[in-house]
């Protein structure tokens, strides 16, 4: 990294921003029974990818993301990189900076350096469990009611792996915008809850 005279990181000029489709989605269900319960669970996984986060970007300007503080603390730091020494040549980089001095050249948004806050957006979650009860045969006898289930299920359960430190790689721009591959102040992904009553006749 060519970094500025002063020891500070310095931008190209070009924005690069992610490309969140995935190289492989695999999705994985198993179902186990007993008697008359049923439990299945899906797991799936996105592998591949890219996704800027805008609210990392920000928290970092701001001081505020972990990524800020190196084992509770804020000390200098010397950037890797060189800096140039005149007519094409080049020395390893010696200036300290802060913390603060390092972050607020990195920029904030597509007019920073964007390349600093660009992830690999794999990703692997549970995405659903369900667990089912078939009601017994004796208990529905004598009704038009052939068959019967009762069922609970949960959807976006657990996000297992990601490398986003806390933000939802399926996160988007914004609701009903056709914009991927980056986020900025997104919501993550809704958990939700569902009770299901199946009869068959």
């Amino acid at each position: 990294m060519i970094l500025s005279g002063a020891g500070l990181p310095q931008g190209t000029g070009d924005t690069l921003l992610g490309n969140q489709q995935a190289k492989h989605i695999i999705g994985l269900t198993n179902k186990f029974s007993y008697k008359h319960f049923s439990l299945s669970v899906l797991l799936d996984a996105s592998l591949g990818g890219k996704m800027y986060s805008f609210t990392l970007s920000s928290m970092e300007t701001a001081g505020t993301a972990a990524a800020t503080v190196v084992n509770g603390k804020r000390d200098s730091m010397v950037v890797a990189g060189v800096v140039s020494t005149g007519a094409n040549t080049y020395a390893p980089n010696t200036t300290r900076i802060s913390p603060q001095q390092y972050w607020t050249a990195l920029g904030t948004g597509n007019t920073g350096i964007t390349e600093s806050n660009l992830y690999n957006a794999s990703n692997i979650r549970i995405r659903n469990v369900q667990l089912s009860y078939s009601l017994p045969k004796s208990m529905i006898s004598g009704t038009p009611v052939q068959r019967a289930s009762l069922a609970v299920s949960c959807n976006n359960v657990w996000l297992i792996s990601s490398h986003m430190h806390g933000i939802d790689p399926e996160s988007s721009y914004a609701t009903g915008s056709p914009a991927i591959g980056f986020e900025s102040g997104s919501v993550p992904s809704t958990r939700t809850y569902y009770v299901t009553l199946s009869l068959g006749f």
